[in-house]
């Protein structure tokens, strides 16, 4: 008989962000109580896989390494396109823990307004 044993990830992305500059939730940001080493890659896309945000190699709880919801420099409001609605993204965020192993997590991020 195999057992395998996994660690418990204490990791926190969540689900919806409000960049309106009220300091609560500003930005989307990955949330760890020290289980991760590094975020060694975030990646958002629009609902057609535009990419808007990227960011490599830095830590978590770092409000400045987040997406603030903005694409070059300007706020995204209604979508991105003319006549949709695209406040919802998704992201892929590889994680680097300190035991060493990697997990890569995938979901979707609500910008609110």
């Amino acid at each position: 008989m195999r057992v395998i044993v996994r660690e418990p990830r204490n990791i926190y992305i969540p689900n919806a962000f409000s960049p309106n500059g009220d300091g609560n939730n500003d930005r989307f940001m990955v949330f760890s109580q020290g289980d991760v080493e590094e975020i060694e890659v975030m990646r958002i896309f629009d609902r057609w896989g535009d990419q808007v945000f990227v960011n490599k190699n830095f830590p978590p709880n770092v409000a400045g390494e987040g997406w603030d919801g903005l694409l070059n420099g300007r706020p995204i409001i209604n979508g991105m396109k003319a006549g949709h609605n695209a406040n919802v993204f998704v992201y892929m965020i590889k994680v680097r823990f300190k035991d060493g192993e990697k997990l890569v997590y995938e979901g979707d991020i609500h910008l609110i307004r």
